[in-house]
């Protein structure tokens, strides 16, 4: 990937994947009321091109569609060009997100940059971003697995 401000810009929120709420709100800026459509949207394009293109069957449980794309994550070979990536980090964030709320709860936070759209756990006053979980499987590898971090997420919620 060229070091252009634009990869300097993923790879600092590949950092990113749980906040606090108000350090998020603080990072990110505050609610951008817009964006549950667009979120759906992204959500199902993911889940559908994945089927079709690499004809996946959905487990509809976070847990196993997350080992799903980090299986595909593994066999890609080269890392995707920004605007890949970005589109991909977009899609695929969306889908997982959902998945994690249908399986732990929260609300979708939206902000006006959605690369930095999160889910808000109001009890822990946490916030995770799913877009941020899938750049950090691409530019940092397998040790950043998709599945890995909704099992540290989920033990952080139930401990907490």
């Amino acid at each position: 990937m060229v070091d252009s401000q634009e990869s300097q810009r993923l790879a600092a929120a590949s950092r990113q994947l749980l906040l606090g709420a108000e350090e998020a709100d603080r990072a990110f800026g505050l609610r951008h009321l817009e964006g549950s459509e667009e979120v759906e949207d992204w959500s199902h394009s993911a889940e559908w091109e994945l089927s079709d293109a690499f004809e996946v069957v959905w487990q509809d449980t976070a847990e196993d569609d997350l080992q799903i794309l980090d299986q595909l994550v593994s066999e890609w070979g080269e890392a995707p060009d920004e605007e890949a990536l970005l589109t991909i980090a977009l899609t695929w964030g969306a889908l997982i997100g959902d998945r994690i709320l249908a399986a732990v709860g929260g609300e979708w936070i939206y902000r006006q940059d959605p690369l930095h759209h999160s889910l808000r756990f109001p009890r822990q006053q946490i916030d995770f971003f799913p877009m941020h979980a899938v750049l950090a499987r691409f530019l940092v590898g397998p040790q950043a697995g998709l599945e890995a971090g909704y099992h540290q997420l989920v033990e952080f919620l139930t401990s907490n």
